[in-house]
């Protein structure tokens, strides 16, 4: 009786546990926020500009982050060096058995219209339709449920789903995993998942965006899964010496500054947690 009390015991603490580092993970990525820096340094400063030495000094720090973060070739740089390159459908190496499409093309759900909101990520699954109906996969795994703290019952591989039904892949073909939260549940419960199901045998092609490729390898890497990396959706482009490209300022390069910052925050924290 003990043994089962004490192992109950440690599954709530593990539940307990994994719902805490869900929630951390969603302030982590409020504080990491280059944007809320900004915000912060500028408040600092006109707050307290008569009252503490430092106010002046907050005020020019924001100025310098604001043009360091929003200069385009800048950002462009550090995009280049942290994604790997995507390739065309012919460099695919083989036909797969099935592709593992991970969560992270909506922005939520339109409640009214009954639809999910596409963002940036939707390309992972325009990609994925390409890929299944050129022949390189036969099979889809959708991996996510739902990414939100407010909304768990939104889990997006249900409107993925549906959206790959509509574009003609067969019901027959799609295997759906909707609970998992994070990069290392996808890699996690697809492994389950994988073990589980005879239709999801050899060789995986893993697609997800370019800038996250790198944690998600590393997670189903550790979770034993077998693939080869599909990265789509990047956000490479020409290294240019117009001096437009150089000195204008670019509202959109904070955006993906913050981007760039969630991964590498992200792939350290799995690391020191041991999920890569």
């Amino acid at each position: 009786m003990s043994y089962i009390s004490g192992l109950l015991a440690g599954l709530c603490h593990l539940v307990i546990f994994a719902y805490m580092f869900f929630v951390l993970s969603k302030v982590l990525s409020f504080a990491t926020d280059p944007f809320n820096w900004i915000l912060g340094l500028s408040l600092f400063g006109i707050v307290f500009m008569r009252r503490s030495r430092y106010a002046l000094k907050a005020l020019y720090s924001s100025l310098v982050l604001t043009l360091l973060l929003s200069n385009p070739l800048l950002c462009n740089l550090a995009i280049r060096w942290w994604e790997p390159d995507t390739y065309p459908y012919h460099q695919v190496k083989q036909n797969y058995g099935f592709g593992i499409l991970l969560s992270g093309a909506t922005r939520g759900l339109d409640e009214k219209a009954q639809r999910p909101l596409y963002g940036p990520g939707a390309d992972r699954v325009l990609q994925t339709i390409s890929l299944f109906k050129s022949g390189k996969i036969t099979m889809v795994l959708l991996t996510g449920g739902s990414g939100s703290v407010e909304h768990p019952e939104q889990r997006e591989s249900w409107w993925i789903r549906k959206v790959l039904l509509e574009s003609g892949i067969p019901d027959s073909c799609i295997v759906v995993e909707n609970d998992s939260r994070n990069t290392y549940e996808n890699a996690v419960y697809s492994a389950k998942t994988i073990k589980g199901n005879p239709a999801l045998y050899g060789k995986a092609l893993l697609i997800t965006s370019a800038f996250h490729m790198r944690r998600a390898e590393g997670c189903f890497r550790k979770a034993g899964v077998e693939f080869d990396a599909f990265p789509v959706d990047s956000g490479k482009s020409i290294i240019s010496l117009n001096p437009y490209r150089i000195l204008i300022p670019d509202v959109t390069a904070i955006s993906v500054w913050d981007r760039l910052i969630h991964e590498w925050i992200g792939l350290t924290t799995y690391r020191v947690m041991g999920y890569v």
